[in-house]
């Protein structure tokens, strides 16, 4: 199997995976804690995933406990003040976690038992789908061999573009330009601790 990306749900899948004992490789274009991105959100789901993995404490530890929800206008006034985090332990048994994206991602990495499978600086170039599986070309021009892709590379993903392109070949028109163009993130926050 091979996984495409290293963020935090290709990590994550990895973690699952050699859990499970399953063969597999992570190929990450960049590194795998790069300095963009902000923080992250585990509501009680992620939590709980984490736990099944046994890596919940570990996470917990990363994170500042996170008191209050506070919702503003966009001039700064109060709109909404709430024990929201609170809330949510209380319905599911796991509290909300906020922790900074690349200490997060470093993390998830070094606790992996087998650090090996991931591979960075390994820009995947194209997919190509065959008879035996699946041909992966890097751009160091070295190939990779899978019967299963697993595409977590992100916005700008060439697993999507590959998916877009065979579905253009099976029924033109289908996937309209539109449709291709409309990842767009329209959500800003700030979490803040005080510590």
């Amino acid at each position: 199997m091979i996984v495409i990306g290293a963020g935090v749900t290709r990590l994550t899948l990895s973690h699952a995976l050699t859990k499970a004992k399953i063969d597999h490789l992570v190929l990450e274009r960049g590194g795998i804690a790069p300095p963009h991105g902000s923080s992250i959100g585990f509501h009680a789901n992620g939590s709980r995933t984490l736990d099944q993995l046994e890596y919940l404490q570990a996470v917990e530890d990363l994170c500042v406990p996170m008191k209050q929800f506070v919702t503003r206008l966009p001039n700064g006034s109060l709109l909404n003040r709430s024990d929201f985090f609170d809330s949510i332990a209380e319905r599911h048994g796991y509290t909300f976690l906020n922790v900074e994206r690349r200490v997060f991602l470093q993390a998830m990495f070094e606790s992996l038992a087998k650090k090996g499978v991931v591979k960075t600086q390994q820009r995947v170039t194209e997919i190509i789908k065959g008879k035996e599986g699946i041909k992966v070309p890097l751009a160091d021009g070295t190939e990779k061999y899978a019967h299963i892709l697993v595409g977590c590379d992100g916005v700008n993903s060439i697993v999507r573009q590959a998916m877009w392109d065979n579905a253009h070949r099976t029924k033109p028109g289908h996937i309209s330009t539109e449709e291709t163009r409309s990842n767009v993130s329209i959500i800003m926050h700030l979490a803040a601790a005080d510590t």
